[in-house]
């Protein structure tokens, strides 16, 4: 696949984009457990209970919720500006553009609260339906989670630009993918499956030390992240830049 082929050929920039944000989420989690008390790394691992979903926990999670979005936004804007202007940031600490930051977390969000919103009152409306005629809903969940990546890719092709400082409407980003719905769709299936690999790996690995398996997870959800945003990286220079895919 293209996109793992970007990532697996220009390893050493993404180390050097990643290891900065890493850290810094590592050392929220930490920070937020000896704060709060509550071991934040141990239930983002997969170790979740009754006794951990309480008030204080909730708080903690949502925190370092926060902090999770903030390092997948960073590491996407400057995996976009690399691959798109050959941009790398200096040495492995380095200056941040929080402005460029900031702008695609809100952006981002905005856009995924349009596409999920629709598609979940869509997908309950059909469940209703369908549970009322007592057929079977266990093929809504697969073909739901293409519909969403489907209109996510549709959508976010807009990204890129906001990282590299060339804003785009979301109109301009629809129209630039028009006419290769079957493309997206297809790339969506790919990801869909991709996604799998990430689900209960580290705590089925090392479920008797959960700060590995904490850390690994992180390591396999940054992975992914690579993958989809060179994804997005690719339809952008092919739709919008007119580049050819190498």
């Amino acid at each position: 696949m293209l996109s793992a082929r970007m990532v697996a050929n220009n390893w050493q920039a993404a180390l050097q984009i990643v290891v900065l944000p890493f850290s810094l989420v590592v050392i929220s989690a930490i920070a937020l457990g000896l704060v709060t008390g509550v071991d934040v790394a141990s239930i983002w691992a997969g170790n979740i209970n009754a006794e951990n979903t309480d008030g204080p926990v909730l708080v903690a999670l949502s925190l370092f919720g926060l902090a999770y979005a903030v390092m997948c936004t960073w590491i996407a804007v400057y995996w976009h500006r690399y691959i798109l202007l050959e941009e790398l940031p200096k040495g492995f600490v380095y200056q941040v553009d929080w402005t460029a930051i900031w702008a695609y977390l809100v952006k981002g969000f905005v856009l995924s609260m349009m596409t999920l919103i629709p598609v979940l009152i869509l997908v309950v409306l059909i469940t209703v339906v369908l549970a009322g005629a007592g057929s079977s809903t266990d093929f809504l969940g697969p073909i739901a989670g293409v519909v969403v990546l489907v209109l996510f890719m549709r959508s976010f092709i807009v990204l890129p630009g906001l990282a590299i400082g060339r804003k785009m409407t979301l109109r301009e980003g629809w129209q630039a993918g028009a006419g290769h719905m079957p493309a997206f769709v297809l790339i969506a299936v790919i990801e869909l499956l991709i996604g799998k690999a990430n689900e209960a790996i580290p705590t089925s690995l090392v479920p008797a030390v959960p700060l590995i398996g904490f850390v690994l997870s992180l390591v396999l959800g940054i992975c992914l992240l690579l993958i989809s945003v060179s994804v997005l990286t690719t339809l952008y220079g092919y739709f919008v830049e007119k580049r050819a895919i190498p």
